[in-house]
């Protein structure tokens, strides 16, 4: 996937009202970077509460990009699901028995990355 691909992307995702995550300039992201690794001092260039936009809306944007079984996709979208209870403003009697049990499930697949 390319940088242009990934804009396009973002450009017509629906985001929620306040947010906008703006387009990543090409010098930001090093696609198909040699043996798989990000060159160092690399960043997003985003705020925090950009960071978390992009991450909650990161399966909408990529869900047809990524194989469903690919195991690092696998271990972000659980990653995204315990990030999402973490961050809510009010919890539910079980949400912390759910919290614990999601942040399980991305240890384990992340293990398997």
């Amino acid at each position: 996937m390319t940088v242009d691909e990934i804009n396009r992307r973002i450009a017509n995702a629906q985001w929620r009202e306040g947010y906008h995550i703006g387009a990543f300039h090409p010098d930001t992201l090093n696609i198909g970077a040699q043996g798989g690794k990000p060159l160092p001092n690399k960043g997003l260039r985003l705020t925090a509460a950009q960071t978390l936009e992009f991450a909650f809306a990161s399966e909408q944007l990529f869900k047809d990009a990524i194989p469903k079984d690919e195991p690092c996709w696998r271990s972000w979208l659980a990653h995204t699901d315990w990030l999402e209870i973490a961050c809510r403003h009010n919890f539910t009697r079980l949400d912390p028995l759910h919290l614990d049990k999601a942040i399980m499930t991305h240890q384990q697949l992340f293990l398997q990355v």
